[in-house]
C-alpha cells in the first residue's frame, strides 16, 4: 500500500454503530433512538440494535439479535461476531443524545484511530467523570491519550474501538460492572492505547449525552430533557428519581471527584496507582 493510500480516511462501510441492550429495556429504545436521530440526522454509519429477540420499530435501524440472555459480555462478544467492519461505536441505550452531533468530530477520531493504531477512544464525557484528570493533552478532537494507570481507561459507555480489540478484551462471563472495574487493568495487560475526554474539553466532548436510567428508575435532569424534546410519554414506564436521591448521588460524584482531584494532584504516579488499586477492590467503583 502507498503512503497516500495509508493515509486516506477510513470508508463509512468500515464503522458500524452498535447500541448495546437486551429485550428488558425496550421501553428506552423510541426515545433514544428519536434523540439519535434528532441529533445525529447525517450519520454516515449503519445503526444496529443488539438484543435478544424484538426489533426496534424503526426502519432505519439494524437488529442483530442473539437469543437468550447469557452474560453481558458473552452477549457482546456474540453481537460483535455478527458485524463485518474494522471498527464500531458501542452504545449503551441509556445514554440520550442531548446536543447535535459533528459528524466530522467523529469522521476526524476514526482517521486518526486508523493512521495511529488506536484500539478504544471514549467519545463521551459525563459530569464529575474521573478519567479526564489523567488524561494527556488533545491530539485529535477533545481526546487525550490515557495512560495505562488511569481509571476507567475502556470503558463501556459511547466510543468507538477496534472491533478485534474489543472482542479480546471481553471475557465471557463478566458483567458490565465487571468491565468498568478492572477493564483497565485488563486494557493495560493488553498493551492497547486507550484515547479519552481531556480535562479541558469536558464541556465540549464529542459527543455529548445524558445518562437516563440509575438503578431502573429515570434520572431527573434526563427526564426534564426528555419533556422538554417532547419525549415525556416514554417516562410512564419508569419511576424517576426523587430530589432526595438526585442530590444524594450529585453530592457522592462531587466529593468524589475533588477526593480524586486531590490524590492526583499531590500523590502523583503513586496516588494514581492506589486509586487504581481502590477502584478495582470496589472501595471507590461507582459507575461514572
Amino acid at each position: 500500500m502507498s503512503a497516500s493510500e495509508d493515509n486516506m480516511p477510513v470508508k463509512s462501510h468500515d464503522v458500524a454503530v452498535l447500541i448495546v441492550s437486551w429485550d428488558g429495556y425496550v421501553d428506552l429504545w423510541k426515545p433514544f433512538f428519536n434523540c439519535f436521530f434528532r441529533f445525529w440526522p447525517d450519520c454516515p454509519y449503519p445503526v444496529y440494535l443488539g438484543t435478544n429477540s424484538l426489533l426496534a420499530d424503526d426502519e432505519r435501524v439494524k437488529p442483530i439479535l442473539i437469543g437468550e440472555e447469557v452474560d453481558y459480555c458473552s452477549n457482546l462478544i456474540a453481537m460483535l461476531k455478527q458485524l463485518d467492519t474494522r471498527w464500531v461505536i458501542t452504545w449503551v441505550e441509556d445514554f440520550f443524545l442531548a446536543k447535535q452531533i459533528e459528524t466530522q468530530r467523529v469522521t476526524s477520531i476514526v482517521d486518526f484511530a486508523e493512521r495511529t493504531g488506536v484500539d478504544y477512544a471514549n467519545l463521551v464525557a459525563l459530569p464529575f467523570e474521573i478519567t479526564p484528570l489523567f488524561a494527556g493533552s488533545p491530539v485529535v478532537d477533545s481526546l487525550g491519550e490515557a495512560p495505562m494507570d488511569a481509571p476507567y481507561r475502556a470503558s463501556m459507555g459511547t466510543g468507538l474501538w477496534k472491533r478485534e480489540s474489543l472482542i479480546d478484551f471481553l471475557v465471557p462471563g463478566e458483567t458490565v460492572w465487571d468491565l468498568e472495574r478492572i477493564g483497565a487493568q485488563r486494557s493495560a495487560d493488553l498493551n492497547m492505547q486507550c484515547l479519552c475526554v481531556t480535562s479541558s474539553q469536558v464541556s465540549n466532548p464529542t459527543i455529548k449525552v445524558l445518562n437516563g436510567i440509575e438503578r431502573k428508575r429515570w434520572k431527573r435532569g434526563t427526564a426534564a430533557f426528555m419533556r422538554s424534546q417532547g419525549f415525556g410519554d416514554a417516562l410512564k414506564t419508569r419511576e424517576i428519581e426523587s430530589k432526595y436521591e438526585a442530590l444524594k448521588m450529585l453530592s457522592y460524584s462531587v466529593i468524589r471527584h475533588a477526593f480524586f482531584r486531590l490524590i492526583c494532584a499531590v500523590g502523583g504516579r503513586r496516588g494514581r496507582n492506589l486509586l487504581a488499586k481502590l477502584i478495582a477492590r470496589r472501595s471507590l467503583a461507582w459507575i461514572n
